[in-house]
């Protein structure tokens, strides 16, 4: 006589969520699997579109390989690595909007090279957060941190480097310093890697919600928001917007407000920021500059914190000979349409030279996307994860507020 299944719960289908499902999917003979996302479509703000004639990412659209090893072993696992594409080298190469200007990545100064020299010589600081505005000072320079890291940050989770976390943000640099004394030195020493520089997939990184979604035959609940999480005995109760359900294992991929809300109050102090997307198609080709796209330095008084050059990373994509397809993201997520358009096109015309109207433009906002990990995040973390695991030893947390 066979014994009856345990019950899981999923809480939320964003990319954590849905690809958590996927692995645990695998021991179907052992549990019966339920996903519950409020909205109608899994993958969270993954999304591509085109409805428009032009090919656009709603959300992320390019990967760097050597920091996706991870993603690279499941398309390979779910037959996707056939459909890797790789950046062209036109559109390969950052530039930052500093002093009112484009400058490329790397900015060769004086100041620079006096920062990289210095970096060979200061003794390591081991076993210590610290800002990522302190890090850089005090392994470099005040101007290395604002020509380099600061774009990097801005760029990654748009936020304030004097705030946050150098371990938690750029653990890599912080383990080059522990094993080499140096983060230069540290570069030379490490592993180059031999897969593609960046990539993308043919039908865009849809492509991997659908194929996850396919491979992963589990009870899914669309358009259901969870309303409230009772424990009983080792046991929850569900509620969501339409139904309630019982599971004897529960794990979190909701945003760390939204589970902070309803059953862990220690993650509501944690600072979520928010951006908004601005897509633009022109039929012609309107853009004078190569590269991936540019960053803006937070000295700048702008409304952006940068822009992406999508056909020139990826020209599979086009679907005219000459067209442009650029995003523009900007600080506020709190803007309307229009705000966020008239935006995008003040910063095209005056940072790239860019006046015609576009063919296409498509608004999307990103509100509560960038957790901002302050010093000591990865302490914090650790200590609320083993309180939980005391007081909810069957629920389990999965998200990118927990580690970076």
């Amino acid at each position: 006589m066979s014994m009856p299944k345990k019950t899981i719960i999923i809480l939320g289908g964003g990319i954590s969520g849905l690809t958590l499902a996927y692995e645990l999917a695998k021991h179907l003979d052992r549990f019966q699997i339920r996903l519950i996302e409020k909205s109608d479509h899994l993958g969270g703000w993954i999304d591509t579109d085109t409805s428009t004639g032009f090919f656009f990412e709603k959300g992320p659209r390019v990967f760097r390989g050597s920091k996706s090893p991870d993603l690279l072993a499941l398309t390979q696992e779910i037959g996707l690595h056939s459909e890797l594409i790789e950046s062209k080298k036109e559109g390969q190469g950052l530039h930052l909007l500093l002093d009112g200007k484009l400058r490329k990545i790397p900015l060769l100064s004086w100041g620079l090279v006096k920062g990289f020299v210095k970096e060979l010589r200061v003794p390591p600081l081991v076993d210590q957060d610290e800002s990522v505005w302190d890090f850089a000072c005090r392994r470099f320079n005040k101007t290395v941190a604002e020509h380099l890291f600061d774009p990097f940050v801005i760029g990654i989770y748009g936020g304030d480097l004097k705030q946050l976390s150098m371990q938690a943000c750029f653990p890599t640099f912080k383990n080059w310093e522990k094993e080499y004394g140096s983060v230069i030195k540290g570069m030379f020493k490490r592993e180059r890697f031999r897969g593609p520089q960046m990539f993308g997939f043919q039908r865009g990184v849809k492509s991997i919600v659908q194929r996850l979604q396919e491979r992963t035959p589990i009870l899914y609940h669309l358009g259901e928001e969870v309303t409230a999480i009772l424990p009983q005995g080792d046991r929850y109760v569900v509620k969501t917007s339409k139904n309630s359900y019982e599971a004897d294992y529960l794990f979190s991929a909701l945003p760390a407000p939204v589970i902070g809300r309803l059953l862990i109050p220690e993650l509501c102090s944690l600072v979520m920021e928010g951006t908004t997307i601005v897509n633009l198609g022109y039929q012609k080709n309107v853009l004078k500059r190569k590269g991936f796209g540019y960053l803006v330095s937070s000295k700048e008084n702008e409304e952006v914190l940068g822009v992406i050059f999508n056909s020139n990373t990826f020209p599979q994509y086009n679907r005219q000979p000459h067209e442009t397809r650029l995003t523009v993201k900007l600080k506020s997520s709190d803007v309307s349409d229009g705000e966020a358009r008239s935006m995008a096109m003040k910063a095209l015309s005056k940072h790239l030279g860019i006046s015609a109207q576009p063919d296409v433009s498509m608004v999307i906002r990103a509100p509560n996307v960038f957790p901002q990990f302050l010093v000591g995040h990865l302490d914090r973390m650790k200590k609320i994860e083993a309180e939980l695991a005391s007081r909810h030893p069957r629920l389990k947390l999965v998200g990118n507020y927990l580690e970076g």
